[in-house]
């Protein structure tokens, strides 16, 4: 067998909470004076022999009515690969995901969702504002700009080329009706600039600040839509894959063992933390770190704690 020193922590809590329980390390060897449960495991002549009902004092290891070598009830191989997917955590009943309080700028928006918009977590989302007023202002300009007849404005040049062909009347009467036009035109942009698909400075900051927020709304409200998980998820995620790559992340069994209570399970290293259970037909998913040890059913889509799991299988 393989041991990893984190699985050999979980042995020892999972010890904890079964004191009684008769693990494959801890096989007692037959009395026939004693009475057995089901799935007590004993060993006689170095062979390991499980229950298979309840037996009465004085029945010998040799009545395959009551016992059975647990060799012989090893089953066959899973024929269906790992789940590609984590569980989420929100089924666990009870389970509430750590918050991510970090908010670096202190703009009252959560570092992890302005990271997802794109959004600098370290700059108050203010500039966010500043951008749209820079994005209108820069239409602005362009809207003139590409079609100055419209404005009553003409460029230098031509204005410099119509001063040489006219005398000095003529030059203050051009600059008279310029400095019109060009007062004139802005007038008709400030007094309608919807006619001019532009809106002003306030009305833009405030629709910029209304979108922003239902923008973080509609994200936070349904992640999933926009192909994002809660940070918590994507942590344990992390932590699942970094065991699977860690070439001493090693399950603490390699294949078939028995577990009383429960049968027989079955993983490898390349499995692992996926867990075959022969109970459901389906694999399980074991999730470290918790104050208990904890399961995930693929078969029942839904967490059990270690003494669910145990029972289930009775």
């Amino acid at each position: 067998m393989i041991y990893h020193s984190s699985l050999l922590r979980v042995i020892l809590v999972l010890v904890l909470y079964c004191g009684a329980l008769n693990l494959s390390f801890g096989y007692v060897a037959h009395d026939s004076s004693i009475a057995y449960e089901k799935d007590d495991i004993v060993v006689s002549d170095g062979v390991s022999y499980v229950s298979v009902q309840t037996v009465p004092i004085g029945v010998a290891i040799s009545s395959t009515t009551y016992w059975i070598p647990l060799l012989n009830t090893i089953p066959t191989a899973p024929t269906s690969s790992p789940p590609t997917t984590q569980p989420n955590d929100s089924d666990l009943t009870d389970y509430e995901a750590p918050a991510d309080n970090n908010d670096t700028d202190e703009d009252g928006i959560a570092d992890n969702v302005e990271e997802e918009l794109g959004s600098d977590p370290e700059v108050s989302d203010a500039a966010v504002f500043n951008y749209g007023k820079s994005i209108g202002i820069e239409e602005g300009k362009n809207l003139v700009l590409g079609d100055l007849s419209t404005y009553s404005l003409v460029t230098e040049s031509e204005h410099e080329q119509l001063l040489a062909e006219l005398n000095a009347s003529a030059q203050l009467a051009i600059e008279e009706a310029r400095a019109q036009g060009i007062e004139e035109g802005k007038n008709e942009v400030l007094e309608n600039p919807a006619a001019f698909s532009l809106v002003t400075q306030s009305e833009n900051l405030s629709s910029i600040s209304l979108g922003v927020a239902q923008g973080v709304q509609s994200v936070l409200a349904n992640p999933s839509a926009y192909n994002l998980l809660p940070i918590s998820e994507h942590e344990s995620a992390l932590e699942s894959l970094q065991l699977s790559a860690d070439s001493n992340a090693t399950p603490y069994t390699d294949g078939w063992f028995f577990m009383p209570g429960r049968g027989w399970l079955w993983t490898t290293k390349a499995a692992y933390p996926w867990i075959y259970d022969t109970t459901s037909n389906n694999w399980l998913l074991f999730k470290e770190g918790g104050d208990t040890p904890t399961f995930y059913e693929y078969a029942s889509q839904r967490w059990v704690d270690w003494t669910e799991f145990l029972n289930s299988g009775e």
